[in-house]
């Protein structure tokens, strides 16, 4: 739904993947970061940035459904 200023919710996080039927399936908690860090591969090899993106995935994890 869109809001008042033009923006939308965040309902999902969704990794695509080839198949042979459509289907979305939870990720649990640790794949779904794994996931989202292998989006963000120049900072994840910064070792003084690496803690704080992991935090922050697993907030975003946290908040929003993530699916395969």
């Amino acid at each position: 739904m869109e809001t008042a200023d033009g923006s939308y919710r965040m309902r999902s996080l969704c990794r695509l993947q080839k198949g042979d039927s459509p289907a979305l399936e939870p990720l649990r908690p640790a794949a779904a970061v794994a996931t989202l860090i292998e989006c963000a591969p120049f900072v994840n090899r910064n070792p003084y940035r690496y803690d704080r993106l992991v935090e922050r995935l697993e907030e975003l994890g946290a908040a929003v459904p993530c699916r395969c």
